[in-house]
């Protein structure tokens, strides 16, 4: 059970993460998603998509159409301007965005949470910000709680990372920190890690993770107090590993 400070300031929302990257997919974006498959049923993708973008509207499991072309987005890379499907910059963040919160969702009413499509969510918001830090956290707090026996460690480093990106004043308020203790002393939690860290994920192969280390270890180095700043350098630790 997350510490009390992290729901209220994070209240858990499935769709808060979707409701907020959605409005910023416009048609050309969309169409681009639905021609991800070598532009293999494009049309079909494309009305598949559009109540997702549209209403927020999701299935109860994603079949072929539109599945196939999500999680085809879900492994872009926007830094890469050769990278195919997909956009470079700041659209192609979204869009990689967009592909994960809508995947991520759907999973989690299935009781299951991947770590691709987590880890690929959280690298595009880096480069994305505002209410989206908030937003997946928000999602995250939800997952955690929804699955509390056997979700991915990444998930709680990554509500940490998630909870730090909305700005340094959620330390001083409390609910950082007592994420970062909950990570460090939860028995559950330190299964979850120890369990993790027994095999390399497809995550960590494709090196996935190793970014999000070094920018827990950046936001570590820049807090004030010995303790929490301890936790946060043994999270990047793992991330990097």
């Amino acid at each position: 059970m997350l510490p009390p400070i992290v729901i209220e300031t994070f209240p858990p929302n499935r769709l808060g993460w979707l409701e907020v990257i959605r409005p910023t997919i416009d048609d050309s974006m969309l169409r681009e998603i639905a021609e991800g498959d070598y532009g293999d049923r494009a049309d079909e993708h494309q009305a598949a998509l559009r109540p997702i973008r549209d209403h927020g509207r999701l299935p109860e499991r994603f079949e072929w159409v539109p599945g196939e072309v999500l999680e085809l987005i879900r492994y872009s890379d926007p830094t890469d301007l050769s990278w195919k499907p997909g956009r470079s910059g700041l659209e192609g963040q979204r869009m990689r965005g967009f592909a994960c919160a809508a995947l991520l969702a759907t999973e989690i009413e299935l009781g299951d949470l991947d770590e691709t499509s987590l880890a690929q969510g959280l690298r595009c918001e880096m480069d994305l910000g505002g209410s989206e830090h908030r937003a997946l956290a928000g999602f995250l707090t939800y997952a955690i709680e929804r699955v509390p026996t056997d979700f991915p460690w990444l998930a709680a480093s990554g509500l940490l990372l998630a909870a730090l990106r909305t700005g340094e004043s959620e330390v001083a308020g409390g609910a950082v920190r007592a994420l970062a203790e909950w990570i460090e002393t939860d028995e559950q939690v330190a299964e979850a890690l120890h369990a993790e860290r027994e095999y390399h994920s497809f995550g960590h192969e494709q090196g996935y993770y190793l970014e999000l280390g070094q920018e827990m270890r950046l936001r570590a180095a820049r807090q004030s107090h010995a303790d929490l700043q301890s936790i946060l350098f043994k999270v990047a630790a793992q991330l990097e590993e």
